[in-house]
């Protein structure tokens, strides 16, 4: 299982007749969970391949996952840089979140469409 996380905090600049960011700090943080035999003791060496051949799996499809978190976390700072200044710092903040919401969304939609299309994992 791959987990995401994503804090941010932003400042904004503002004037009697604009507002806009000023600042912005992002933090993508990612934990992957990799299942583990705390003992081979009682299986026998087929099942150890079994066993190295299923994690082998989990661990490539995981990284998968993790390539395109990191890939859409890339995609944050030209996103937040595209909010534009407004009269109202309300609106400001809107476009923010709008703006993370939208690299959010485009991750979940590449990991869900990878996980259509991605085999099952069955080791016989």
């Amino acid at each position: 299982m791959t987990v995401p996380s994503l804090s941010y905090q932003w400042s904004v600049d503002s004037k009697p007749s604009s507002c806009m960011m000023a600042s912005a700090s992002v933090v993508f943080a990612i934990v992957v969970y990799i299942p583990e035999a705390t003992t081979r003791e009682g299986m026998s060496s087929a099942e150890w391949r079994k066993w190295d051949l299923l994690v082998s799996k989990i661990k490539t499809h995981e990284q998968r996952h993790v390539d395109i978190f990191i890939q859409g976390a890339k995609g944050l700072p030209q996103a937040l840089e595209g909010v534009r200044a407004s009269r109202n710092c309300g609106d400001v903040e809107k476009s923010i979140h709008a703006a993370i919401n939208k690299v959010n969304s485009e991750m979940d939609r590449r990991n869900a469409n990878f996980e259509a299309q991605d085999e099952p994992m069955i080791v016989d």
